[in-house]
């Protein structure tokens, strides 16, 4: 950012703060935003707000068309409330707005009359979605950090208190919506394909998708983004560190420079990592995604199957490295975690979505227990029932001793999942040399035990050409080069930093859902 912009972003604050603090001084205000401290004149607050369920009013369905006509109707009204359209605030006034949730700096006499507004704002183009606010006074001798850990207090003491998200019981005698199942039905609509039942927040979203995209009418599911074998997946990111550095943003302005790098770092870096792939958001099919939810440090991404996993670990790279190349989030440890749940198309939605926020709080844990040593994680599922699986299944490495042998490496670092990719690869091109059944049986023997599957990866890499050939791959070896038995099972049960891993089980279920982009380095930016 260069000097003039800096300066004009802060005189735009400073702005912000004079009209919730009428006839402070200039100097004075200048002083508090770029310090976060000072000797402010009572009568401002800071107001923050947070749209109630955003994932259940975008994903209530499984209406491929509700879904993306949610996710532009949430998109539209970030953008309005990012310069205080609707609230009737100046955008000078705003310090960040983004996925449903923003601050602002307000006059304390006003925060009831935005309160209402919001609502209002939210129902009329919702017509289901509300929303939780606080307004926290500035108070003169305590810090800008310490307002907004009291604002962010503030805002889950109220959504505690008012549940504002429950919707009212559908009569018994009422018709419901054939779409959501969940609301009362208002009208009958013509549509493509007979006559039906909607509620109005049904029906408008499916308008409002039909405005964004033309695929000549309603998708009712998600065949367009399905890869060749018909399966598809849902990519669930959120930031790492977030929480712990917002503490640390001193004045207004820190904060508003983090919330707007932050945002843009992963909004800009999903689209780039998805054009290395040859994909682009409502694009032709097999070459498309989407993206209903993307604000803040939060994204929800909808995608081809065969393309997903290694996007995730490549936007995960990508986003540490354009942290520590950015002046305003370098030396911040930002990293991200991803949860990625694949199934075939057919699949419902609001199902895989919750099993990618399961995996997205198994990578979590992972970075929690690693300290200061895992920046960025990630784990993923192959969904082939409607069984639940991240949440009710520990991972063996949260159970098992540092020394065992894990029958999983899930989840991994992002280290640990660069060299995974590469023995993926490996797999990927020796499959034609060996069966599946082969892979399977070998899988068997490592559920029974690490005796048991050295003694049978031993004698298979022994009297097989193809293992003994896949492992000297594995190895980085010649191919008349001397085998050791040490040597031959430490690529059957490689180490991931200091646990030792028999990843066949995280490698099966991805050899026919992996897809690396053909030309990574030849793709702009």
């Amino acid at each position: 950012m260069s000097r003039s912009q800096e300066n004009d972003d802060c005189g735009r604050l400073v702005a912000g703060f004079a009209l919730a603090l009428a006839g402070a001084e200039e100097a004075e205000l200048r002083a508090y935003v770029r310090e976060g401290a000072g000797r402010l004149a009572p009568g401002a607050s800071l107001f923050h707000w947070d749209a109630n369920s955003v994932h259940g009013y975008v994903f209530d369905t499984t209406n491929a068309s509700v879904i993306r006509g949610a996710s532009g109707i949430l998109k539209q009204l970030d953008a309005e409330l990012a310069v205080g359209k609707g609230i009737e605030l100046q955008p000078s006034q705003i310090l960040y707005a983004g996925g449903g949730a923003g601050f602002a700096v307000v006059r304390t006499d006003e925060g009831p009359a935005i309160t209402a507004r919001l609502h209002e704002l939210l129902a009329r183009r919702t017509r289901v979605a509300t929303v939780t606010t606080t307004a926290v006074p500035l108070l003169a001798g305590q810090s800008f950090a310490e307002t907004v850990g009291r604002a962010g207090r503030s805002l889950a003491r109220e959504r505690g208190l008012r549940s504002p998200d429950a919707e009212s019981a559908v009569p018994f005698f009422a018709e419901r919506c054939a779409i959501c199942g969940r609301r009362a039905a208002a009208e009958l609509k013509k549509r493509t394909s007979g006559p039906r039942l909607e509620c109005a927040p049904c029906g408008e979203r499916v308008e409002t998708a039909k405005g964004l995209v033309a695929r000549g009418g309603e998708a009712d599911n998600f065949d367009d983004l399905k890869d060749s074998d018909g399966f598809y997946a849902v990519l669930y990111l959120d930031g790492n560190g977030i929480g712990r550095t917002i503490q640390t943003l001193e004045s207004p302005w820190a904060y508003y420079r983090f919330s707007r790098a932050l945002a843009e770092l992963i909004r800009s870096g999903f689209a780039k990592v998805a054009k290395r792939y040859g994909l682009q958001e409502e694009g032709a099919q097999g070459g498309a995604y989407q993206l209903p939810i993307s604000g803040g440090d939060d994204l929800v991404a909808i995608l081809p199957a065969n393309v997903a996993v290694p996007l995730a670990r490549d936007l995960l790279a990508d986003l540490e490295q354009e942290a520590e190349a950015s002046e305003i989030l370098k030396g911040r440890a930002i990293g991200a975690c991803a949860g990625i749940a694949l199934a075939k198309s057919g699949f419902p939605i609001r199902h895989l979505l919750l099993e990618a926020e399961a995996l997205l709080k198994v990578a979590k844990r992972r970075v929690y227990a690693g300290g200061q040593t895992v920046r960025s994680a990630l784990t993923y599922a192959l969904v082939l029932d409607g069984s639940p699986r991240a949440e009710a299944v520990e991972p063996e490495r949260f159970q098992l001793p540092a020394d065992a042998l894990l029958r999983s490496g899930l989840p991994y670092s992002l280290p640990e999942f660069e060299r995974f990719s590469e023995r993926l690869r490996v797999f990927q091109a020796a499959t034609g040399g060996l069966g599946r059944s082969q892979l399977h049986a070998m899988l068997r023997f490592g559920q029974a035990g690490p005796n048991q599957l050295r003694n049978h990866a031993l004698y298979q890499i022994a009297r097989h050409p193809a293992w003994l050939a896949l492992v000297r791959e594995l190895a980085g070896l010649d191919p008349e080069a001397p085998l050791e038995a040490s040597v031959a099972f430490a690529q059957i049960a490689p180490h991931y930093g200091k646990r030792q891993v028999f990843d066949l089980p995280d490698l099966l279920p991805l050899l026919d859902h992996w897809q690396e982009p053909q030309a990574k380095a030849e793709v702009p930016a």
